[in-house]
């Protein structure tokens, strides 16, 4: 194990940092996870993810897997369909995690932040805690915080998301970059019949697409991803601004909409950052979110995090410093999730189409040759050891 790293700090107790503070405690490095909120449950907003088998496997070794798949649904397949519901491709995914020897699930964000939470305890985590920078020497490093606070540790992790301290301070980074569209996300109790429970299903517009499916007990996640303006707003409601562009979509699409609470509907504007080779420097590195922000087009951000945090642990037990351990892990990380960063964004773009032609085109012809060679680089980015 890296030399004397018995204490290890992170900044930001999303499902990456949590799952870094896991596998830090699991080797035995105490972690100590800092979030700006004064509640954790107010960190985990939104619906719905997919746990895919890298990351079922990565979530194995940090003995979490089992728990995981108890509070999902198996997805058995993922459906590609138009507005009219008519289908397009039908992927395998059932067979091809099995290939591989694990299942994809369907959860809940907020259960799954839960469960990793419990499993984590409260001591490790200090809420009301706003880093505001850090400093380091050739010993440790210090976290600085709004009200004055400082903490030293042997090592910094920086999980905290898309506008990440951390990487403000390594980097001097600009502004997130737009994607184009926004999306209106949220969980919604729905009856086996009314949609299938082991399907995730991507319907296609022009310039909108809607995606689906179920996330454990009776409940289903949905999508809606339109191309706006960053910064709008529903003056009448999500569920109006939502029924207005996919009302007349192919059901189940209005009754998820119309059957969820709108308190329970967050709005987001999505953005990423293009990939970058420097992610730390010194002591000080970075994981999730704040080292490859990704669009959610592959869904593959979350379990991204997790491969980061079992990768991180294992570079820390390998290698005989810190700072050799966390140059390792990033080299070990930077070129798959750059990879991925691009496929998520460029599969977007599709999704944005609005000339009728271009749509034409991507039906017919795009989405269904695409089936054949989906299915191979499903089957490989599942198979992937961290």
């Amino acid at each position: 194990m890296a030399q004397q790293a018995t204490k290890g700090l992170v900044i930001g107790a999303g499902v990456a940092g949590l799952a870094a503070a896991i596998a830090l405690r699991r080797m035995g490095i105490e972690p100590v996870v800092f979030e700006r909120v004064d509640e954790l449950r107010k960190v985990s907003v939104g619906g719905g993810l997919h746990i895919w088998p890298n990351a079922i496997k990565a979530l194995r070794q940090i003995d979490l897997a089992d728990r995981v798949e108890g509070i999902g649904a198996v997805v058995e397949h993922s459906h590609f369909r138009t507005s009219r519901g008519d289908l397009i491709a039908d992927l395998p995914v059932g067979a091809s995690s099995r290939k591989v020897g694990a299942v994809t699930v369907g959860v809940s964000r907020g259960e799954l932040h839960a469960l990793l939470a419990e499993v984590l305890g409260s001591d490790a985590v200090r809420l009301s805690s706003e880093c505001v920078g850090f400093t380091q020497d050739s010993s440790g490093v210090v976290a600085r915080f709004s009200d004055g606070r400082e903490e030293r540790g042997d090592f910094l992790v920086g999980a905290d998301g898309l506008r990440s301290v951390v990487r403000s301070q390594l980097l001097g980074d600009d502004e997130p970059r737009y994607s184009g569209y926004t999306s209106w996300l949220a969980l919604v109790e729905l009856a086996g019949e009314e949609a299938p429970a082991d399907v995730l299903t991507v319907m296609f517009g022009r310039g909108a697409r809607f995606i689906f499916y179920h996330v454990g007990g009776g409940r289903f996640g949905w999508i809606a991803n339109k191309n706006t303006p960053p910064g709008g707003k529903d003056p009448d409601g999500p569920t109006a601004a939502v029924l207005e562009i996919y009302g007349d979509w192919a059901e189940p699409v209005a009754t998820l909409v119309k059957r969820t609470d709108p308190a329970r509907i967050v709005r987001m504007d999505l953005s990423d950052r293009p990939p970058t080779k420097h992610w730390g420097e010194g002591r000080v590195t970075l994981l999730g979110d704040a080292a490859h922000p990704m669009t959610p087009n592959i869904a593959q951000g979350a379990c991204q995090g997790i491969e980061d945090a079992v990768v991180l642990m294992k570079s820390l037990t390998a290698e005989p410093d810190v700072v050799t351990a966390l140059r390792s892990y990033e080299e070990r990380r930077k070129g798959r999730t750059a990879t991925l960063t691009k496929r998520s964004r460029m599969v977007g773009a599709i999704g944005q189409w609005e000339s009728p032609v271009l749509c034409a085109i991507r039906d017919r012809v795009l989405l269904k040759g695409f089936q054949k060679a989906a299915t191979k680089n499903d089957e490989k980015l599942f198979a992937f050891e961290v």
